[in-house]
């Protein structure tokens, strides 16, 4: 028996102005997003769920997140240039604003999530935290008058670990 290997092409991403390009970063800071017309000036709504911590390391990403990075060309090679592109910030990058706040921030029991990562069964453990988020989840959602466009979920590394 012989084993063939396939490699398939990466797909063409479609960028503003109907550009397409197989690199998201080129494709991004040539042409911008997609919708970069049809934005408007009201960004994006989220609610973040976590432990104390994990809300504050989150921040701590935002806040990253806004910010440009730019690689020194003197410790890199063109090759890690090529790789690792100059980051402009997330509103120069994809042409909306971020909201700084969270429409709400639902901060969940550090040890009650603990314990459920350490649940012997892994299929039990999997159940246990992912129905300890979607709770949290729920609960944030009925205290908002509108829905937002996306829950972050910032779990720890030990929930990895089992």
């Amino acid at each position: 028996m012989t084993e063939a290997l396939i490699i398939f092409n990466e797909p063409q991403l479609e960028f503003r102005y109907g550009q397409r390009i197989r690199n998201p970063h080129d494709g991004l800071s040539l042409f911008g997003p997609f919708d970069a017309d049809t934005n408007s000036s009201v960004g994006l709504s989220y609610i973040s769920i976590g432990t104390g911590e994990g809300l504050d390391l989150l921040d701590e990403w935002f806040s990253a997140m806004h910010k440009p990075v730019i690689l020194n060309q003197g410790e890199y090679k063109d090759a890690d240039l090529r790789l690792w592109p100059p980051y402009p910030g997330f509103e120069a990058a994809f042409n909306i604003p971020w909201a700084q706040k969270a429409l709400l921030e639902n901060c969940i029991d550090t040890a009650e999530l603990s314990e459920a990562s350490r649940i012997h069964d892994p299929y039990q453990r999997a159940d246990k935290v992912t129905n300890y988020y979607l709770e949290a989840l729920q609960l944030a959602a009925k205290k908002l008058d509108q829905l937002p466009g996306v829950a972050i979920c910032v779990v720890p590394e030990e929930v990895f670990k089992g």
